[in-house]
């Protein structure tokens, strides 16, 4: 008896961590999501504005390094969008920690 009572308490405990665990993870992630999002919608309107205002010297550069201007624009897209990700990602997640936990409602 005094087993299954010790075997039920446990399986409490884990379902209740496993939950846990599992809702905080999916607010990180939506979190990461819309930063995410974020990221490629700056990092689509640095490269229209790029290709808009400087395409001969992006092509003389391109030229220059002997890659083709999709290579090089293809490399700037993805680190920008990856460093504007990060960035938004920990300077949100810094000011709900900072908010404490009366905004555990909030969405982000």
């Amino acid at each position: 008896m005094n087993g299954t009572v010790t075997g039920l308490i446990w399986g409490v405990l884990a379902v209740a961590a496993g939950e846990a665990i599992q809702a905080a993870t999916a607010h990180h992630l939506r979190r990461f999501g819309a930063c995410a999002l974020s990221g490629v919608a700056v990092a689509g309107g640095a490269a229209v504005f790029a290709l808009a205002k400087r395409h001969k010297q992006l092509a003389a550069g391109a030229a220059r390094a002997h890659e083709s201007l999709a290579h090089l624009m293809t490399g700037a897209l993805v680190l920008l969008a990856a460093v504007v990700t990060v960035a938004a990602y920990i300077a949100v997640t810094v000011r709900a920690r900072r908010r404490g936990p009366r905004w555990q409602g909030e969405r982000w």
